[in-house]
């Protein structure tokens, strides 16, 4: 008999157990196989904060942080950055390069000033810095987020 050999690339879309036949044909037989696969996520180390600093008064919020990605793989370091102030977006940025890791914010202390939280007697706020990185190799939802959280008071002497 005579042997053929071929080369099949697939590119699954969804994780977990796929299953799928191969079938080879001529003109006097077919030949059909089951093949399986497991498709595991190439991308499973979160970002991650190495440093974070809230510095305040009351007109800036002052953030630092060195965030980090493994690099490795089709990610390639950050996508995005959100702020949240008492879940209030008040930022959102791609970084400027992927791979960027130092990051230092001014934000304006604005949405105290116009909330009414100083009639109100409300000083501390709540802060929430996300970070996500850059793997979207998949349809939906490949990414994965970090979360780093604190708080700071605002009183007028500051």
């Amino acid at each position: 008999g005579q042997t053929e050999y071929f080369y099949i690339e697939l590119t699954p879309f969804e994780l977990g157990y796929q299953e799928f036949n191969i079938t080879a044909m001529s003109p006097a037989i077919s030949e059909t196989i089951e093949a399986s696969i497991n498709v595991i996520d190439d991308d499973t180390q979160y970002p991650y904060f190495d440093y974070f600093s809230i510095e305040d008064n009351h007109n800036w919020l002052n953030l630092s942080f060195v965030a980090k990605d493994d690099l490795l793989g089709d990610d390639q370091g950050l996508s995005n950055i959100t702020v949240y102030v008492d879940d209030v977006l008040v930022y959102k940025k791609v970084p400027p390069s992927p791979t960027q890791t130092i990051f230092n914010f001014s934000l304006p202390n604005d949405w105290i000033w116009l909330t009414g939280d100083w009639i109100d007697g409300k000083t501390i706020y709540n802060v929430e810095v996300n970070i996500t990185d850059a793997d979207d190799d998949r349809i939906s939802d490949d990414s994965l987020t970090t979360s780093i959280s604190g708080e700071f008071k605002v009183t007028l002497d500051e």
